[in-house]
Parts: C-alpha cells; sequence; structure tokens
C-alpha cells in the first residue's frame, strides 16, 4: 500500500513537470567566483521583470523557469567580472542548458543554441584567419 502510494506521488510530480520548462546548468573556471552573481538578462526589450539571476556556488550556478516561446537572452556577471567572463547569447526556450562561462563561453544542450554555439565557433575562426 505503501509503495503504490509513492509511485502515484511519483507520477503525479513528473504528469506536473511542464513542457516549457527551462533549466541552465553553468559552471566557471573556479570557485573563485563563489559568492558572485550571475544574471540571465533580455537581449531587448529589457524591464527588471524578466532579468533572473543565480548565486555563484562551488563554481556551479543553476537558472530555471518556464519559456512559453524562444527569446534571445545574455548570460552576463556584473561590469568588473566582465574582464574574465565571457557574456554568452542563449536562446531561452524550453529544454535542458549546460553553459561554461570563462575565457571563451560555451553553450548546449537544445537545437537552437547548439546552432547558435556552432555560429560562434565559426565567427571566431573566421576572426582569427581575417587577423
Amino acid at each position: 500500500m505503501r509503495n503504490t502510494v509513492y509511485y502515484i506521488l511519483l507520477l503525479l510530480l513528473v504528469g506536473c513537470h511542464s513542457k516549457e520548462d527551462y533549466n541552465i546548468q553553468g559552471h566557471l573556471p573556479d570557485k573563485s567566483f563563489d559568492g558572485e552573481f550571475i544574471y540571465l538578462v533580455p537581449f531587448e526589450n529589457v524591464v527588471k521583470e524578466k532579468v533572473d539571476s543565480a548565486l555563484i556556488k562551488d563554481g556551479k550556478f543553476r537558472i530555471e523557469g518556464v519559456a512559453q516561446h524562444a527569446e534571445i537572452y545574455i548570460i552576463r556577471a556584473k561590469s568588473i567580472l566582465r574582464f574574465t567572463l565571457q557574456e554568452l547569447l542563449v536562446v531561452k526556450e524550453p529544454g535542458e542548458l549546460t553553459v561554461s562561462i570563462g575565457s571563451n563561453s560555451i553553450v548546449r544542450g537544445t537545437a537552437l543554441n547548439d546552432s547558435l554555439q556552432h555560429w560562434k565557433e565559426k565567427k571566431l575562426m573566421a576572426d582569427y584567419l581575417y587577423q
């Protein structure tokens, strides 16, 4: 009986998971940034209600929420940290994202973000060859 109740609760929790949820798992180069905040800021039409943030702990952060449609956002740190942490364009859309924030920030996880990362790598290579 007790196991049945647990299974029913588990099914309810899984059933409540929205297809519009997004989850950004972030990693930084080391723990020296612990205690700082990472911000998820809209690329356009910035209003404080659309800005999200996460505290860095153990060189990691997590931002999650609901994305009803795909929107371009910027993951950034406070101004002084931008000398070492590169801002990163991401598409806030349903799915699981993994980001690595550092001197060359990277995003992986959904089709649009993978495409954006591929474009960034090609652009960096073209810029390097041009120089």
